[in-house]
């Protein structure tokens, strides 16, 4: 599930409730609230997958800071190895041109100056509700 309404998205043609085949794994990431978790944060995609027969969900993410600098987390691994087409296993054109596509736009604006400022976090934490349970002992 994702986020079209997120600027970093803009060029991916992508829509709600929209998958992107096998983007997420061998190891990915999620939000677990907490005091420290920084604000404001969008939840950017959630992905169901199994982690080591654990059901779990990779997030990925987007948030501010005052200094208006901004951060941007795939939440999975095959980020990188899909703008090299290097992965484990054999990614589709779908999620290659996907990953290609949001990393150019990121590129694009993050090299403008402070992004953060122009493109502030809409955060949705509350809304996305992520479970605080560790569920995945490595996680």
């Amino acid at each position: 599930m994702v986020t079209p309404e997120w600027w970093g998205f803009r060029d991916a043609d992508v829509g709600a409730g929209d998958r992107i085949p096998d983007l997420v794994g061998p190891e990915a990431d999620r939000v677990y609230p907490s005091r420290r978790l920084p604000r404001p944060m969008q939840i950017l995609s959630r992905t169901p997958y199994d982690c080591a027969g654990v059901p779990t969900v990779a997030e990925s993410v987007y948030y501010t800071t005052a200094s208006g600098a901004g951060v941007f987390t795939a939440g999975t691994l095959r980020w990188g190895c899909a703008l090299v087409n290097r992965c484990e296993k054999d990614l589709s054109p779908v999620t290659r041109t996907f990953v290609h596509r949001v990393t150019g736009t990121l590129l694009e604006e993050f090299a403008r100056g402070p992004v953060g400022r122009r493109h502030p976090a809409k955060d949705n934490i509350a809304e996305m509700a992520p479970s605080p349970i560790h569920a995945v002992s490595a996680s």
